[in-house]
């Protein structure tokens, strides 16, 4: 099981259930709006003079932003700065299956070149210092929330959903003290801490481990 996952249910127990009491809000409480992006026709992917490209939904899809999953926009497109993605945004589909609207991922690093589509929103917070986003984005994360995000999305025609502005901002969720959610968010960033240099120290072992292999197949070893 996920390390961080598991720590938000241990810290704070399942959202549906709120077995811990918190006091009980609407997302309107700590989030004054979502910033939406725009529909751009994409250019094609030979376009060597493109300047921007712009997110696909699978960019949040998965939990981690994935800046890859983008689409070149043709270079006569001027974008508004407010479209640009920065380091530190919260990015939230507004549109996919049922099971995968709502996706939400925090922006760590990004080129300088996205821009948001129509489909993705940025959150923007009511009172930045008394909300920790990275509370935030575990709490829209956990299983029980996606659930009720997509409860609450419309649409008929094929696979896709689509959820309203209103029906996020009128959904209910434990919020407990900052405090508490800043405590999360340091524990937060240690393990994932760990699990980078985790990653980099497998990559460095499998490397070894090809080294080796190709020395011995070369018999010089």
């Amino acid at each position: 099981k996920d390390i961080v996952p598991a720590l938000f249910d241990e810290r704070f127990g399942d959202p549906a259930s709120n077995p811990k009491q918190w006091t009980v809000v609407e997302v309107s409480q700590f989030i004054s709006r979502f910033q939406a992006g725009r529909s751009v026709a994409p250019a094609g992917e030979e376009d060597a003079l493109s300047k921007h490209r712009i997110l696909k939904v699978s960019a949040v899809t998965w939990g981690r932003f994935a800046p890859e999953e983008s689409k070149p926009v043709p270079n006569s497109y001027v974008p508004t700065p407010e479209q640009f993605v920065r380091p530190g945004d919260m990015l939230f589909s507004r549109a996919n299956t049922t099971e995968l609207v709502g996706a939400t991922v925090l922006v760590d690093e990004t080129p300088d070149n996205l821009l948001l589509s129509d489909k993705l929103w940025r959150f923007v917070w009511q009172n930045p210092g008394e909300v920790e986003p990275r509370f935030v984005l575990s709490l829209f994360q956990h299983p029980a929330v996606r659930k009720e995000l997509g409860n609450r999305a419309t649409g008929t025609g094929g696979s896709m959903k689509n959820i309203s502005m209103d029906e996020v901002m009128t959904m209910e969720v434990p919020f407990p003290p900052i405090e508490l959610q800043c405590a999360f968010a340091a524990r937060r960033a240690e393990i994932r801490a760990l699990e980078v240099a985790q990653a980099a120290s497998r990559q460095r072992l499998d490397y070894l481990f090809q080294s080796l292999l190709h020395r011995a197949f070369q018999g010089e070893l």
